[in-house]
């Protein structure tokens, strides 16, 4: 039988290069050992050798695996967000308040398109997101009998209806699509005057 320490010297003395993962991996060995009072040579010459193993993987394919790694978190960072921020607590916010944030929700909406995506997914994706920033900002307000009353009588158009009206305007094609974008992006100005907004 080899002690802990026995093990762990030959171990090491094998494959003296080891990573930080590997060495962990080694470790992890070490306690067991201690755990369970020793270990045998072949045991020891086991963990060696997977851990040469698993030195040798990692120095061919490391790389194509960490490169891999960043091309997938680059895809997760650049998928566009459907809000630049946590939405208010329900009932934590006044009317001009209410409307001030919902303003600056509306300005970041040409900001987070996918812009590599067809002039129609694009036009769906600010559609999308104007409608949930009005259920953001309603869900918000103080004045619950006025957001109701707006749910009730400015309720959100469906895509459908919002194609048809700009169509109804004379627009088609890529036209229509960034009409819509342009009109997800906009307010009211008589909304914004009458609570002393610009």
């Amino acid at each position: 039988m080899l002690t802990q320490w026995d093990g762990v010297h030959k171990i090491l003395g094998i494959a003296p290069d080891l990573t930080n993962a590997e060495a962990q991996f080694l470790w992890a060995a070490f306690v067991y050992s201690t755990w369970s009072g020793g270990m045998t040579v072949e045991q020891g010459q086991g963990f060696a050798a997977f851990g040469m193993v698993y030195h040798g993987a990692m120095a061919m394919f490391g790389g194509v695996f960490r490169g891999w790694g960043v091309r997938v978190r680059s895809r997760v960072r650049n998928t566009p967000r459907i809000a630049t921020q946590r939405p208010p607590r329900p009932g934590s916010l006044n009317n001009a308040q209410a409307r001030q944030w919902y303003l600056d929700q509306l300005s970041g909406i040409r900001g987070r398109i996918d812009t590599t995506r067809s002039l129609e997914q694009q036009a769906r994706q600010a559609h999308g997101m104007r409608n949930q920033i009005r259920t953001q900002t309603r869900n918000a307000m103080s004045d619950r009998g006025l957001a109701e009353a707006l749910n009730r009588t400015d309720p959100h158009s469906t895509w459908g209806e919002i194609v048809n009206r700009y169509a109804g305007k004379g627009y088609s094609g890529d036209a229509l699509w960034r009409a819509i974008i342009d009109s997800s992006a906009r307010s009211r100005p008589s909304v914004n005057q009458s609570l002393g907004l610009p």
